[in-house]
């Protein structure tokens, strides 16, 4: 099974981070493989925004740079290249240099800093925040539903029932997709992401303290008659939604795309074009 399914961490750095629309089959490895190469990329997004930053660096080198470390990348690899936290850098800052985005100098620079306070003090990103910028400077922030590698056959009903799903914001010019948000069942997050066979993810953040869920009820009671659910936000910054269903078909995908625009404070966000919230 592919990306999020083979293993966790692996999961997690192809497809919670961002997919190549390209393959990098021709592109080689930065660094050897180890903590120690690890650090090193995390040190080079650092540097690399750092420098743009500082005025060492234009905007539109900076958009080139940041491309070229996704690409440079291994997302097929089994073992991580990068930490979680350094990709979703990565590719946020590529999103908001973008040549394509209206995004003005100070509101680039503004975002740029709160990506790298939050890489450099390994806090999780605003990916919220950082997003509703994108939305403000493009008029609406636009999701779509990536092409799921594998499904359950449920023989009795004679269909596919769709476990998990990723919502991607498609950046064409860069030649990337960002997701920020996954979707899980109830059954798939218990056996796969809690029962899987994959023990160097850390489980912490699934622990019910942790749950955005509750909070959300509160702000929002009108999602107390929706469907049950498990919200969480990962170490990068990154959404993981579990519905309690067994299938993830429209309209559960755009119950939680919604709930993603709620918790990000997205005013104006559609998915496949139809907008999640009635202010948009």
């Amino acid at each position: 099974m592919e990306s999020r399914v083979r293993s966790l961490e692996a999961r997690r750095l192809h497809a919670a981070g961002m997919a190549l629309r390209a393959g990098s089959s021709g592109s080689e490895a930065l660094l050897h493989d180890g903590a120690w190469s690890l650090q090193l990329l995390h040190r080079e997004v650092i540097d690399c925004i750092a420098r743009y930053l500082s005025g060492a660096m234009s905007r539109r080198e900076l958009h080139r740079k940041t491309v070229k470390l996704i690409r440079e990348r291994r997302p097929q690899s089994g073992q991580p290249d990068m930490l979680p936290p350094a990709m979703t850098a990565l590719g946020l800052a590529a999103l908001l240099s973008a040549p394509s985005l209206s995004l003005d100098g100070q509101e680039l620079d503004r975002c740029l800093r709160y990506v790298l306070s939050a890489i450099g003090c390994r806090r999780p990103l605003p990916v919220g925040k950082l997003l509703r910028s994108v939305a403000d400077s493009s008029g609406q922030l636009d999701l779509s539903v990536q092409e799921t590698p594998c499904a359950l056959h449920d023989e009795s009903a004679i269909e596919i029932l769709v476990q998990w799903a990723d919502l991607a914001i498609d950046a064409p010019v860069a030649g990337f997709r960002l997701i920020p948000l996954s979707i899980f069942t109830r059954d798939f997050f218990r056996d796969t992401v809690l029962g899987g066979d994959d023990h160097t993810t850390d489980l912490s953040r699934y622990h019910r303290e942790n749950d955005k869920a509750p909070s959300l009820r509160e702000k929002y009671p009108e999602l107390t008659e929706s469907l049950p659910f498990q919200y969480y936000v990962d170490e990068s910054g990154l959404s993981e939604i579990v519905l309690d269903t067994r299938h993830l078909g429209w309209g559960e995908q755009f119950q939680a795309a919604r709930l993603f625009a709620l918790y990000s404070g997205l005013e104006c966000a559609a998915l496949e074009g139809i907008p999640l919230l009635k202010r948009c």
